[in-house]
């Protein structure tokens, strides 16, 4: 499973978190990363299709097939690489959630 594809099961998961159970052989650090992994994609793909003075984040890139690649791969890495601090409070309430229903 690619990148991607792990990162939209774990946003599966997380939107039934009513129940608990869908997390059970998941660990939480890993869904939280993935989750955070998916948003800074979305963040990054957001700020490149931005209209800015300057013709967006990478001027001239016209390419949104590789510009797709490119937000998917910098979502992951900077989320891998410490991100921007969301997957510690994620996999606090995971694990809070799964404490309390458990």
């Amino acid at each position: 499973m690619n990148a991607l594809g792990s990162a939209q099961a774990s946003l599966a998961s997380l939107s039934s978190m009513d129940d608990p159970s869908v997390l059970r052989g998941q660990k939480p650090a890993a869904v939280a990363q993935q989750f955070e992994g998916l948003f800074l994609s979305m963040l990054v793909k957001q700020m490149r299709q931005s209209p800015m003075e300057g013709e967006g984040l990478f001027p001239g890139d016209s390419s949104d097939t590789y510009g797709g690649m490119f937000d998917t791969f910098m979502g992951q890495h900077l989320a891998e690489t410490g991100g921007i601090g969301m997957s510690d409070s994620i996999q606090d309430a995971i694990e809070a959630q799964m404490g309390s229903k458990a």
